[in-house]
């Protein structure tokens, strides 16, 4: 495994296992699920990371068109807040229970432990992290939510 300090977090990860892992996947959770809420998220899908967050979904080895779960929380003026989360390979050396924040973009991520989670163990193993994140987005659908 590699290790990675980022912010108050010290992860090591499995790259290849966690590649691998997704390729046995089909879709995100977002294309499964079809409700009006993840279907505004996949709309919007390819602009919701900023850069450096998908220069992170790589180093890890995530395939960032398929996250595990993505909600909605309600609506923020004319954004709505929206969550979720990938699953990958890897063991959570250090936290501090803190949100990073992306720079003049609106998005926060943070590291936790997930093999207690239902179903996260079914493809990548024993030792799984959530990568969970924050963000907020407009409706861009034409029904209402």
């Amino acid at each position: 495994m590699e290790e990675l300090c980022i912010g108050n977090y010290r992860i090591a990860f499995d790259r290849e296992r966690t590649r691998h892992a997704y390729a046995s996947i089909e879709n995100g959770g977002a294309d499964d699920c079809g409700c009006s809420y993840c279907k505004n998220f996949t709309e919007q899908r390819l602009a919701v990371y900023p850069p450096a967050f998908l220069e992170l979904l790589d180093q890890l080895g995530i395939d960032s068109k398929k996250e595990d779960e993505v909600y909605e929380c309600g609506s923020s003026g004319r954004l709505r807040d929206y969550g979720g989360w990938f699953y990958f390979v890897g063991v959570l050396n250090q936290s501090r229970d803190a949100h990073e924040v992306i720079p003049n973009s609106g998005f926060s991520y943070y590291f936790v432990d997930a093999a207690r989670r239902p179903n996260s163990r079914e493809h990548f193993g024993d030792q799984v992290l959530a990568l969970e994140f924050n963000f907020k987005i407009p409706w861009v659908l034409d029904c209402e939510p």
